[in-house]
């Protein structure tokens, strides 16, 4: 059985490698994510996201926090 995964990001369409039984090596490990910022997105999609959107909808997160303040 193979370690990697081939996946579509279901935002973007780009094809990035996901290790599910390696996650701390996985490309979504390098994104920090606190719990705010996990729910908004997961709310959003069911599935891994490549790290460059993982990244986009993290900030937009922090700037819909900052509208309603």
């Amino acid at each position: 059985m193979s370690d990697l995964k081939t996946k579509s990001c279901p935002r973007c369409q780009k094809k990035f490698e996901c290790k599910p039984e390696y996650i701390k090596n996985c490309q979504c490990a390098s994104i920090e994510l606190k719990q705010h910022q996990y729910d908004y997105i997961f709310k959003q999609y069911d599935d891994c996201l490549c790290a460059s959107c993982l990244e986009f909808l993290r900030a937009e997160c922090e700037d819909n926090v900052l509208d309603m303040v």
